[in-house]
C-alpha cells in the first residue's frame, strides 16, 4: 500500500505540473526552477551587473542570498546572508527579485523552501578563494567579472596572502580596530572560513562590540553541526520581499 501511496502521488504531481517531494526533504533547485539550475545561472549571468559605486571601492567577495519561494511559485522573501555592502546587496536583492514567477508550483501542501544564490563577485586582476560550494538547495557560485576598473580604485586591494600577513600582523600588535576591519575583507571573500571567526570574535570583545561577536559564536556553532548557510540566514533580516 505504501508503494501504490507514492506512486499515486508521484503521478498527481506530474499530472498538474507540479513536483512532488516527501515533506522533510531537502529542496530542490534544479526541480523547483523553471528551465532548472542552468537557466537560473543563464538568467543570473544575463542581468545581472557590477555596480559602479562598488567598483570604484574596490568592493569585491561572496555575496550569498537566500531566496524564499511559496507553494505557488511566488518570491516570498529575499534575504541577504553574506553581506558586501549595500550597491551589491541591493543588486542582488533587484536581480533575484525578478525570479518571481519562474518558480515552478508545488502541491498545496508543501511549506514555503529556501534555496541559497551564491554570486562572486570579482575584480578584473584581483583573484581571491572562497569555495565552490553546492548541494540540492545550494547554486554554486557564479563569477560576476568587472573589467576596466580604474587603477585608483584597485591599487590598494590586497591579495589574499598579503591581507592574511596584515591580519596576523594587526592581532599580534593587538590592533583590534585595524584587524577587524581586515577581518571583515577576508569574510566577505570567503564567509566558509573558519579561521576568521574566532579572530573576529576576540576583536568584537576587545572593542566592546557585543552583538557582533555573539552573532560569530552562534554561527562558528552551526559551522560545525554543518548548517553553515543556516548560520548565516539566522542572523540576517530580510532584505525584500515580494507577493
Amino acid at each position: 500500500m505504501l508503494g501504490l501511496s507514492l506512486l499515486i502521488s508521484v503521478q498527481a504531481g506530474a499530472q498538474n505540473g507540479s513536483p512532488a517531494r516527501h515533506s522533510g526533504s531537502l529542496p530542490n533547485l534544479n526541480e523547483r526552477f523553471t528551465g532548472g539550475k542552468d537557466q537560473l545561472r543563464l538568467y543570473l549571468g544575463e542581468t545581472t551587473t557590477y555596480p559602479a559605486e562598488a567598483v570604484v571601492r574596490g568592493r569585491m567577495g561572496l555575496s550569498i542570498a537566500a531566496v524564499t519561494v511559496t507553494p505557488n511559485g511566488r518570491v516570498a522573501a529575499i534575504t541577504i546572508v553574506n553581506s558586501l555592502g549595500d550597491p551589491i546587496d541591493n543588486e542582488v536583492t533587484r536581480v533575484l527579485r525578478g525570479t518571481d514567477g519562474r518558480w515552478r508550483k508545488m502541491q498545496p501542501n508543501y511549506d514555503t523552501e529556501t534555496f541559497y544564490i551564491q554570486l562572486r563577485f570579482q575584480l578584473a586582476h584581483h583573484p581571491f578563494y572562497s569555495p565552490d560550494i553546492s548541494g540540492p538547495n545550494i547554486m554554486a557560485p557564479l563569477s560576476i567579472t568587472a573589467s576596466g576598473a580604474p587603477e585608483t580604485s584597485t591599487h590598494h586591494i590586497l591579495s589574499d596572502g598579503k591581507l592574511a600577513h596584515r591580519m596576523q600582523v594587526a592581532m599580534e600588535a593587538s590592533d583590534y580596530a585595524l584587524a577587524l576591519n581586515l577581518l571583515d575583507e577576508a569574510i566577505r571573500r570567503n564567509p566558509y572560513n573558519l579561521d576568521a571567526y574566532p579572530m573576529r570574535i576576540t576583536c568584537s570583545r576587545h572593542l566592546y562590540q557585543r552583538s557582533q561577536a555573539m552573532k560569530d559564536v552562534r554561527k562558528l556553532k552551526r559551522f560545525m553541526n554543518q548548517e553553515p548557510l543556516a548560520s548565516f540566514a539566522s542572523d540576517k533580516d530580510t532584505q525584500s520581499s515580494t507577493r
